[in-house]
């Protein structure tokens, strides 16, 4: 789409999907017969990320397309504004996936909407999460002031990932993302007792990747709770080792 982002991103379509291709074709064999695939993309891509999972899973293991709203940054005055991605949410085999629903809690003034009452009279209904997740959910994006914010436009807030993670995996279960970026998809995973492998070809690795990594392990005492950890009581600790891979022209330089 252009030079907006840190990695590289000007790819002609065809060359896009054939680097996808040949990942999400990689990745559905690594997965388990319970195992799940989530691709996130905006509107540039979105209409061509669909037919090609489509063809890697097969349109019998499509299990939803999830539109993740936010608000912030600029508004546009001659169209409705683009405030949305699309989570395109995939089972190796549907008849085998692991999926645990989750439930929110919402509250009411009145009892008209309500479908119970608490201890301290409060109104308020429980209802399974739906496909669209927006500003007011606990996935919305972040500002850039925030502490969780590594300085990636698209960095990604931990609790989108958290939401995935409760539902589509459990404790102890191994987690890929061949897109690592920032390490949200790490962060997020290592506090809730999953393991993780992450992969990223940018230079940002070093600075981005490894540090964060880091700051995960070491979340107690002088460091402040960042993301999901308070949410998740996670306490700090970790280990972690990472390899550097180069191409056969980067060995010859």
């Amino acid at each position: 789409t252009g030079d907006d982002f840190h990695y590289i991103d000007d790819f002609r379509d065809s060359t896009w999907l054939t680097l996808m291709s040949n990942r999400t074709n990689l990745c559905r064999d690594l997965l388990s017969n319970e195992g799940n695939f989530f691709l996130h993309l905006d509107h540039h891509a979105a209409h061509y990320g669909r037919p090609l999972l489509d063809e890697t899973f097969g349109e019998e293991n499509f299990q939803n397309e999830i539109a993740w709203g936010y608000r912030t940054q600029g508004v546009s005055k001659d169209r409705y504004p683009r405030k949305h991605d699309n989570i395109y949410f995939y089972a190796k085999n549907e008849e085998e996936m692991y999926f645990n629903p989750i439930q929110k809690r919402t509250y009411y003034e009145n009892e008209f909407f309500a479908d119970d009452v608490d201890e301290e009279g409060n109104y308020y209904s429980d209802n399974f999460i739906r496909d669209i997740w927006d500003q007011d959910d606990e996935t919305k994006p972040f500002i850039s002031g925030s502490n969780e914010f590594w300085g990636l436009y698209t960095q990604k807030p931990e609790g989108l990932i958290k939401r995935i993670l409760r539902t589509t995996s459990r404790e102890g279960d191994l987690i890929l993302d061949f897109f690592a970026g920032s390490g949200t998809s790490m962060a997020a995973a290592h506090k809730m007792n999953r393991d993780w492998i992450v992969v990223e070809m940018g230079d940002y690795f070093h600075e981005k990747v490894i540090p964060r990594v880091k700051e995960v392990f070491a979340s107690e005492g002088e460091h402040e709770p960042t993301g999901i950890s308070e949410e998740v009581d996670w306490g700090g600790g970790g280990f972690a080792k990472y390899f550097s891979l180069e191409q056969h022209e980067q060995a010859l330089k």
